[in-house]
């Protein structure tokens, strides 16, 4: 309800139900339970949600997926994000939020797939703390802020597949990952220096590093058995 009224549920594209007290919680649109009624999906990508995400999301504790994705969601992701222990799935990308992103978002261990990219906020680094994100299979945080360097944490990460920061302010070196098991590496339109990286050589097939300051040789990419796409251009590489 607190949801529904934050975000302007009268002007969502599809309100079904909502807040209809003649039906259950889980015919509402876009809301998805498990047998025992409680809810563990909100599938409310693209409906025109606006305004804030109340602090009671944090309530819905059984909650797996948050699928708020191609909004126009405004304001800061609340910290009691931190409190949903279940959840695998976090689709908050294409929408206008603001501020930090919240460090207690480390505390969600179940996670699987973030995804915040394309957002406005302030600048960020991502934290030493998600290396205890050990389920991790999908990082999409392109266009959203991210400053600083890329942490050394991607080799605890051993579920990791996909890892998405194109379009950021990212500068300096970047970690080994040839201890990963990545498939697909976006790194292109920041400001990364310094050799190209180490990387899975058997696993990975999608390697984008355009539009920063590599410098060196091609070393690295000898070894790349798996490799589909690489896109190396706009560096000073030799």
């Amino acid at each position: 309800e607190e949801l529904f009224t934050a975000t302007k549920g009268s002007s969502w594209s599809n309100q079904a139900y909502w807040l209809d007290s003649e039906v259950s919680i889980c015919t509402w649109a876009g809301v998805i339970c498990d047998a025992n009624a409680r809810v563990i999906e909100l599938q409310l990508g693209n409906v025109d949600m606006r305004g804030t995400l109340p602090a009671s999301i944090g309530d819905l504790e059984h909650l797996r997926v948050i699928n708020f994705s191609s909004n126009s969601i405004s304001g800061t992701i609340p910290p009691t994000i931190g409190k949903l222990k279940n959840l695998a799935e976090l689709y908050l990308s294409i929408n206008h939020f603001r501020g930090s992103v919240p460090v207690e978002i480390s505390a969600l261990t179940e996670l699987r797939s973030i995804h915040l990219g394309t957002n406005l906020f302030a600048d960020w680094e991502i934290p030493m703390t998600w290396k205890q994100l050990t389920n991790l299979k999908y990082i999409y945080l392109n266009s959203c802020g991210l400053i600083g360097t890329i942490p050394d944490i991607f080799g605890s990460l051993t579920e990791l597949s996909t890892l998405s920061l194109y379009n950021n302010r990212l500068e300096g070196t970047v970690p080994s990952l040839a201890d990963t098991n990545i498939t697909m590496l976006e790194l292109n339109l920041n400001k990364l220096s310094g050799s190209l990286p180490s990387l899975p050589n058997k696993t990975l097939k999608y390697l984008i590093l355009s539009n920063n300051t590599f410098t060196g040789g091609l070393e690295n990419m000898y070894n790349l058995t798996s490799v589909k796409l690489i896109s190396l251009a706009s560096n000073n590489l030799h």
